[in-house]
C-alpha cells in the first residue's frame, strides 16, 4: 500500500498543481492485471494495485477538467526483476520493458484512458467482464496444483 497507493497518491497531489499551471498534461499510472482479481501469494499486491486503480479513476475525475489526462496501464508479466520466478509467470509470456513502453506511449497519443498492454491483460479483462467465477476457479485449480507439489 505504501508504494502502490500511498506512493501514487502522493506523485498525482504533487504534480497536479504543476500540470495545471501548464495548461494539463498527462499523468501515468502503472497498474497490472491483479488489479481485477486475486492470486494466490500475491493478496497483498493484488490489493495495493485494486486501491491504485480505483484511485487513478477517482483522481481522473477529478483532473479532466483541468486538461490533464490520467492514464491506467493495465498489464501482465513484464520481463523485469520482480517477475522472475514469480508463482506463475513461467506460464506466460512476458512483454519487454520496451515493448510496454511503445503501447504507452501509442495510448497516451491517442488519448486512452485505460491502456491494455499486451494480449493476457486484453484476455483477463474480456473473461473477467464476462464471469468471473470460472477464472477464479482456474485460479484456485491452479494454485491446489501448485500447492500440492510444494508439499
Amino acid at each position: 500500500m505504501e508504494t502502490n497507493y500511498f506512493g501514487t497518491f502522493s506523485i498525482c497531489r504533487a504534480f497536479a498543481p504543476v500540470l495545471k499551471r501548464n495548461g494539463g498534461g498527462v499523468l501515468v499510472n502503472v497498474l497490472s492485471v491483479v488489479s481485477w482479481f486475486n492470486a494466490p501469494m500475491q493478496g497483498t499486491y493484488c490489493a495495493s494495485k485494486a486501491a491504485e486503480s480505483s484511485l487513478t479513476k477517482a483522481v481522473r475525475c477529478e483532473l479532466r477538467a483541468q486538461g490533464t489526462l490520467v492514464v491506467g496501464v493495465y498489464a501482465g508479466y513484464i520481463d523485469t526483476d520482480m517477475a522472475a520466478g514469480m508463482w506463475g509467470s513461467d506460464q506466460y509470456s512476458k512483454s519487454s520493458p520496451a515493448e510496454i513502453a511503445a503501447r504507452v506511449l501509442a495510448g497516451i497519443e491517442d488519448s486512452t484512458e485505460g491502456i491494455f498492454t499486451d494480449e493476457s491483460a486484453h484476455g483477463i479483462h474480456s473473461t473477467l467482464l464476462k464471469d468471473a467465477r470460472p477464472f477464479e476457479s482456474e485460479l484456485q485449480k491452479a494454485w491446489d496444483v501448485f500447492a500440492s507439489q510444494r508439499h
